[in-house]
């Protein structure tokens, strides 16, 4: 007859909590592992976008330059003391504005908060909507404005006479730009650049003299 084999068992009887962890389903601990994956994905996309805020926050304004403008209209209504009709001027002026964007995340210029002003005596006697304006980064973009300048609201035109009768005309000219600096268009930075010139006109010759920013 043939012999059959037994193992034998083990000397050391098995505890209920072995028993338990033999048949413990295993969905707890993947369950435990998607939630240690989904915190880690949660902590980088923080620290990448602190990272991208942190770089906006440090971002240059773009350099805005007014290049010396050009006389391409002017016409002076200059009175004696006897004469019934006031003291006027008529003049235009082509300006070119330049932007310079050093950065590497683009500047888009709001269209009506963007303006420019030109100032006779403290009077605003002209001035243009600079417009809307995208400068991609690493770009220089030029504008060209023209603005109409007249003496209609001025209310002093006695002064406006002398310096009429003096052959100059000076002018202060007042550049806003305001926009927002933006990267992968969702984290957006808003900016504003303010600038002032001087222009003296010389009627006797007709043409800029005198320019500086």
């Amino acid at each position: 007859m043939g012999s059959t084999s037994i193992t034998p068992m083990s000397s050391y009887p098995i505890t209920t909590e072995e028993l338990i962890a033999m048949f413990r389903p295993k969905h707890k601990e993947e369950s435990s592992k998607c939630v240690v994956h989904i915190l880690s994905t949660l902590v980088f996309l923080l620290a990448v976008f602190l990272l991208i805020a942190s770089i906006l926050t440090h971002l240059r304004i773009p350099e805005v330059e007014l290049r010396s403008p050009k006389l391409m209209h002017i016409s002076c209504n200059t009175t004696s003391p006897s004469s019934s009709s006031s003291p006027s001027f008529n003049v235009t002026l082509l300006l070119y504005l330049t932007i310079k964007n050093a950065n590497f995340v683009a500047s888009v210029y709001e269209e009506k908060s963007s303006t420019l002003s030109v100032l006779y005596r403290g009077t605003r006697v002209g001035g243009s909507e600079i417009g809307h304006a995208r400068v991609k980064a690493g770009e220089t973009k030029e504008l060209k404005l023209v603005v109409n300048l007249r003496s209609n609201r001025l209310l002093d035109s006695e002064i406006l006479a002398s310096d009429l009768h003096s052959r100059v005309l000076k002018f202060r000219i007042y550049t806003k730009l305001r926009g927002e600096r933006y990267m992968l268009k969702v984290l957006r930075k808003r900016m504003t650049t303010v600038m002032a010139c001087t222009v003296d006109l010389n009627l006797t010759s007709n043409h800029v003299y005198h320019f500086r920013c």
